[in-house]
């Protein structure tokens, strides 16, 4: 599973775009769902992008919630030292692993819930 990561929803650079140390600030609260609007233009076409901002944990609630595991979670960033993307990650990526609640991770046939729950 892979999402922008939800910082990228919760806030945005300040100050002057030449300095790739600005801050990144996030005016409003990261914990609390909301809808936005992003509207880009590149190369004379204009995209608009409707999304919902939710913060990381109702993300792996979810997949906990199905019945999912996450086996492993990277936060790639932009590998651009000339780019202040490269101190906040870009996206989320998930590496969600099923389990059953009785027989454990499914295909492997052992352990089971209770032995992989927190």
């Amino acid at each position: 599973m892979a999402i922008v990561h939800p910082i990228n929803s919760a806030g945005q650079f300040a100050g002057d775009k030449a300095d790739v140390d600005r801050p990144f600030v996030i005016a409003g609260s990261y914990l609390q769902p909301r809808r936005y609007v992003d509207t880009f233009t590149r190369e004379g076409l204009t995209v608009t992008f409707h999304g919902e901002h939710r913060p990381h944990e109702a993300y792996t609630e979810a997949l906990a919630d199905a019945g999912f595991v996450i086996e492993r979670l990277r936060e790639p960033t932009d590998p651009d030292p000339a780019k202040p993307w490269r101190r906040i990650p870009l996206f989320l990526v998930a590496d969600p692993l099923a389990y059953t609640r009785d027989a454990g991770p499914l295909g492997a046939g052992a352990g089971g819930w209770a032995d992989h729950a927190p």
